[in-house]
């Protein structure tokens, strides 16, 4: 009874159209009582075989499809009217990468993923799984400028010699769960897939309600 008026307590200021509880097993009657006053609905969790959720949701689990761009060499080529045609001596180009506004500084990570970016939008017809080509990106007027003692130059385009990689990865559920109303009617079934993505673990959720019989996704990161 005190966990209903907690929750009671917690949940009726938030802008929501229903509150469910959920416990693992049943509840005593005076939580009952006290639920279907203050309008929140109970429900119980157990467990559900891997067998009859893989039935309705018809797939053994997720599977992600990577493709990775490996580079072996970058080049910077300046702008043709530049004075500077070559750059000689222990020069640190990771410093000296600069926006159009020539003030922000890029380093060459931040450039990568903009290539990357670039392939991933617009993935070359030529690609072939761990063959290399060589791409040449072009930027907008003033993307990027190079920075040889004090002066700057406009980086009129990018050459890359880039590999193709393709990789694959099976995730299956990680847990299968059934929800239920106290009085042991079925209100959903849950099965979860929990799998990394952007250096994050992420949980997908396939949500099927007994109600309208629809299946629904849900992704949210995972809770450490």
């Amino acid at each position: 009874l005190s966990d209903i008026d907690a929750f009671d307590s917690k949940t009726k200021r938030l802008a929501i159209d229903k509150r469910i509880y959920v416990a693992k097993k049943g509840y005593q009657s005076g939580a009952i009582k006290a639920a279907k006053q203050l309008g929140i609905e109970l429900c119980t969790l157990s467990n559900l075989s891997s067998t009859i959720i893989k039935s309705w949701l018809q797939i053994p689990g997720l599977q992600l499809i990577n493709h990775l761009y490996n580079f072996t060499y970058i080049r910077f080529n300046l702008d043709k009217n530049s004075k500077i045609k070559k750059i000689t001596g222990n020069f640190d180009i990771e410093s000296s990468i600069y926006l159009g506004d020539q003030k922000t500084k890029v380093t060459t990570t931040e450039i990568r993923q903009n290539l990357v970016n670039q392939l991933g939008k617009n993935e070359p017809s030529f690609f072939e799984t761990g063959k290399t080509k060589k791409v040449v990106f072009n930027f907008p007027n003033n993307a990027y400028y190079l920075n040889v003692k004090g002066k700057f130059y406009r980086i009129d385009n990018i050459e890359a010699i880039v590999e193709f990689k393709v990789e694959t990865q099976n995730y299956p559920f990680s847990s299968i769960q059934l929800y239920s109303q106290v009085k042991g009617k079925d209100l959903a079934q849950v099965a979860s897939i929990e799998f990394p993505a952007m250096s994050q673990e992420f949980v997908m959720s396939f949500i099927k309600s007994e109600k309208d019989n629809l299946t629904r996704v849900v992704v949210a990161r995972k809770k450490k």
